[in-house]
């Protein structure tokens, strides 16, 4: 599992998590032998984040390969980009949304009032520009 997670996928998880599209999703979910950005393992629709790097011709055959075994495990994926998810926030999360519905599963047509009212909030305060980092870990015999 990794230890950072990019700011696109932090941006996006706040969208995402806490069913605030009705589903639940799960973040950097072990698929064996892979790790996924974001999952909801009742409809096996997989979201992954894409950065630049996934342009490179070597990288893009690795994804296909992916794709090809999640796909072979009865998931189907939804990709989208860094860019796409800090520029263009509402058009990744409506993506999403089409692509779980598509599934069978109708979704809320929108963000639910709560997670649009907080997303409200944190563009009135400047925050989705600069999402806060996560608490720093803890140290010691206590930590976990």
């Amino acid at each position: 599992m990794r230890q950072r997670e990019t700011p696109a996928e932090r941006r996006l998880w706040y969208f995402l998590r806490g069913n605030r599209l009705g589903v639940k999703f799960r973040r950097q979910h072990p698929i064996p032998p892979y790790i996924v950005d974001f999952v909801v393992p009742r409809l096996r629709v997989i979201v992954e984040v894409d950065g630049r790097y996934h342009d490179d011709p070597v990288q893009h055959a690795r994804d296909a390969a992916r794709t090809a075994a999640l796909g072979a495990a009865g998931y189907t994926i939804v990709r989208v980009t860094n860019d796409e998810v800090v520029v263009h926030t509402s058009r990744a999360i409506q993506r999403i949304v089409a692509h779980i519905e598509h599934q069978g599963l109708p979704v809320q047509s929108q963000l639910t009032w709560a997670a649009h009212a907080a997303y409200r909030a944190a563009l009135l305060r400047g925050h989705l520009g600069a999402i806060p980092p996560k608490r720093p870990r803890l140290t010691g015999p206590y930590s976990g």
